[in-house]
């Protein structure tokens, strides 16, 4: 007699509820596996993707800062190019 789950069987019964249980118990810890790896890979996702957008937004600010600074330099420049073209005006 074996015990299989606290009961006491037959090595006959045994075996066929071992046949029986284990490609259920198989499946049960297969599935948890497979869930277990498309949770990773969904968390991964939703990561990159917020990195992403997070990059953008970044980018974003940064294209907008330079563009300002470039045209404040222009504009300073150009200032300074028409007070100096005036100047020597002056002097001729």
């Amino acid at each position: 007699m074996n015990l299989f789950l606290g009961l006491r069987l037959d090595h006959s019964v045994s075996l066929i509820v071992i046949y029986i249980a284990m490609p259920g118990l198989l499946q049960v810890l297969y599935n948890g596996a497979l869930e277990n790896a498309c949770s990773e890979l969904g968390a991964r996702m939703s990561a990159m993707d917020s990195s992403s957008r997070n990059a953008g937004d970044m980018l974003d600010r940064l294209t907008l800062t330079y563009n300002r600074f470039v045209l404040t330099t222009s504009t300073f420049l150009f200032q300074h190019i028409v007070k100096l073209l005036d100047h020597m005006k002056c002097m001729h």
